[in-house]
């Protein structure tokens, strides 16, 4: 359940049946179903694997934790929007990214605008990732001029690909900003 069906395929009736007990049963660990989902989210959370960087190197640092980010979306596509649910674990991301831009150099307003345009440029398009690849939302859509011209290039490339190439081009933009500073 969950990550095979989806978050709304959750349902304390069904958890019971899955578990061989009574619905009811269940609120005798939990308080309610937000407390389950929640946990649910710290535990997809738990699985967070980010790899060391040196601390001077702020850049690999934001590339480490938004690809480990990624990586939860990978392996818990269906349920890994309850990771903004969890009571655990989102602090320490945030307080790497915001140590990470600090010690580019931004400060004060600056680092917070940088931190939370990150912040809205990397979980978007993780929350609502495409079942269909560029090649096919491409194929599908018949444009005219430009669009028909570039359209049969999106059958090289996959939504990884065009999620790392943002976050390059995000990350290329901070390290700009930063030097004008």
């Amino acid at each position: 359940m969950g990550d095979a069906t989806g978050v709304e395929a959750i349902t304390m009736r069904r958890l019971g049946r899955e578990l061989g007990v009574e619905a009811m049963a269940l609120y005798t660990h939990i308080r309610s179903k937000d407390d389950l989902l929640a946990a649910i989210g710290s535990r997809i959370l738990a699985e967070l694997e980010v790899e060391s960087r040196e601390r001077p190197d702020w850049r690999g640092r934001i590339e480490a934790v938004c690809r480990a980010w990624a990586a939860l979306r990978e392996r818990h596509p269906h349920t890994f929007a309850l990771i903004y649910r969890a009571d655990t674990g989102v602090l320490t991301v945030t307080e790497e990214l915001m140590d990470a831009l600090l010690t580019a150099g931004f400060a004060g307003a600056d680092a917070w605008l940088a931190y939370q345009s990150l912040v809205f440029f990397v979980d978007p398009p993780l929350l609502h990732w495409p079942s269909t690849s560029p090649g096919e939302v491409w194929r599908l859509d018949t444009g005219r001029g430009h669009h028909a011209e570039l359209a049969p290039y999106a059958r090289y490339f996959s939504w990884d690909d065009v999620w790392e190439n943002g976050l390059e081009l995000f990350l290329d933009g901070l390290e700009a900003r930063v030097t004008r500073l």
